[in-house]
């Protein structure tokens, strides 16, 4: 992994899937992210496939069946593993392509679904405020990535540029802080969940994740 340029303002940017964004190919503007009190840091880090912010990133991974899986571990700052610091926000985006949907007329070609684990729970999505001002997952509530039918970034926000989930999962704090790292998986699986069987099942592109943590001085 890397640091980056602070996610979620990268976020904001919404990197296009392929090719270099500029001015006349960037999204719709949004305002961004509320600034850090005092006393508070910022931790930001995204896996490697963005060589900078000028040039194409990476090909991310093609789950072609189930059983297939994507899996990313983001090792935290020391820095701020210790009793001097409290954890107030974890945020991680996955971003996610299906290369069969129809910008244009809106359609998926045929559906796909994943299981996402964060430290091996699932967890449940969450919407920014300052994403959902702008149309990001518009009147959707929150579920949990046990199974999930994929949704191409075109499907959550008008910019088609936004990632398709975004977590918070403090709930996961402790395992944050025990173990100094953060482990994210996609597994493709059938319609019913399973891997074996005779159920649909679809193919996807994960094409990165990235995290944003914010700390308190105690």
């Amino acid at each position: 992994m890397k640091k980056a340029f602070p996610f979620l303002c990268a976020v904001l940017l919404g990197f296009g899937v392929s090719g270099v964004v500029g001015a006349a190919d960037a999204p719709p503007e949004a305002p961004g992210p509320p600034p850090l009190p005092p006393g508070h840091e910022s931790e930001d880090v995204e896996n490697a496939i963005m060589p900078d912010l000028t040039k194409p990133q990476h090909p991310g991974l093609d789950l072609n069946g189930p059983g297939d899986l994507w899996r990313y571990t983001f090792f935290l700052d020391k820095k701020h593993l210790n009793d001097d610091w409290e954890l107030t926000q974890a945020v991680v985006a996955l971003h996610i392509v299906d290369p069969d949907y129809d910008k244009e007329a809106k359609q998926d070609g045929a559906p796909e679904w994943a299981r996402i684990t964060v430290n091996g729970k699932p967890v449940k999505t969450w919407a920014p405020p300052f994403l959902t001002a702008t149309g990001y997952r518009k009147g959707q509530e929150p579920f949990s990535t046990e199974l999930v039918e994929l949704d191409d970034e075109a499907e959550v926000h008008p910019s088609g540029r936004m990632p398709a989930y975004i977590f918070n999962p403090l709930e996961l704090e402790e395992a944050f802080k025990k173990t100094g790292k953060v482990v994210i998986e996609v597994t493709n699986v059938r319609q019913d969940g399973t891997i074996e069987g005779s159920a649909p099942f679809g193919n996807f592109i994960v094409l990165r994740s990235g995290l944003h943590f914010v700390w308190k001085k105690k």
